[in-house]
């Protein structure tokens, strides 16, 4: 599940969102289902299995995905 909590992430999932409905993939986990929620738009995908490429616990907040040494 993903969910938004700020306007660039709502705008990411929102084309997200977009791409699934125009796209079908097999290399895509599939997106069951998308809903409004308080926050922001919330987004159900299939489970798949995989490695974590940003660990949220550990990750330097600060750089995060802008470190180009990051996943």
């Amino acid at each position: 599940m993903k969910a938004a909590l700020t306007d660039a992430a709502r705008d990411s999932l929102l084309r997200a969102e977009a791409l699934h409905e125009a796209i079908r993939s097999p290399t895509l986990p599939r997106l069951l289902n998308a809903f409004a929620a308080p926050e922001g738009p919330v987004h159900v995908y299939e489970w798949v299995p995989g490695e974590v490429l940003n660990d949220y616990v550990t990750m330097d907040r600060e750089s995060g995905r802008a470190d180009p040494s990051s996943a």
